[in-house]
């Protein structure tokens, strides 16, 4: 099984979030990056990982969007990928990371612009409605996007695919509901042609990822 390496953010989301983000070592046996450094290039790439065509095919999987309709990441080859790991309830880092993703789509000024993708973190609050939201929060109205749902179980296996890790933790308030706390690993995958090709950690640079996707066009590789 394909997996990716690297080394995240952790972010707490919901309404029990306290504390800052702590560095999370994602561990698998897949082989180190080309360069975990920005001021070095591979190809012309420049994010926070880097990895040669071929060198590290994206783990393949299978989930509904938020219209229902299943989505397969191998059936989205025609065009440049972003993915990563939202929760759509979050009002802490998560909506940053979203404003920076739509920022850097509009940037791009490619002939094919790069779908989003966001594998959810948080299959106990979000639904197609909130996602919806959120991704018009985030100025996603002219970007392809499509936020891929499923069971814990489901999700799970895609976390662990790409070295994301997902806590989540229920809270007791006495006379109110279950309070959800959600800490999660923020990462986002640039993928091209059934490869993982650059991978950014938060604070996202959207002028970075936008050069990376006009240098995988320019390329043709």
């Amino acid at each position: 099984m394909n997996r990716v390496v690297l080394v995240g953010v952790m972010v707490a989301s919901g309404a029990a979030a306290v504390g800052a983000a702590a560095g999370l070592a994602a561990r698998s046996q897949s082989a180190t990056p080309a360069t975990t450094s920005s001021t070095r290039t591979v190809g012309g790439l420049t994010g926070g990982a880097v990895w040669r065509a071929g060198q590290r095919p994206a783990p393949d999987f299978t989930l509904r969007d938020q219209t229902g309709s299943k989505v397969s990441l191998s059936a989205l080859d025609g065009r440049p990928l972003l993915l990563t790991f939202l929760d759509a309830t979050c009002r802490n880092q998560c909506p940053i990371a979203g404003r920076q993703l739509g920022d850097a789509v509009h940037r791009m000024h490619v002939t094919k612009p790069p779908a989003i993708l966001v594998v959810d973190v948080n299959p106990l609050e979000d639904t197609p409605a909130n996602e919806r939201a959120f991704a018009a929060h985030q100025r996603w109205a002219h970007v392809p996007w499509h936020w891929l749902n499923g069971s814990r179980a489901e999700l799970s296996a895609v976390w662990k695919k790409y070295g994301i890790q997902v806590i989540t933790k229920r809270y007791l308030v006495q006379g109110e509901k279950p309070v959800i706390n959600v800490t999660h690993t923020i990462a986002v995958y640039l993928i091209d042609r059934g490869d993982v090709r650059a991978a950014f950690l938060p604070p996202l640079e959207p002028s970075q990822v936008a050069q990376d996707v006009r240098v995988l066009e320019g390329s043709g590789a």
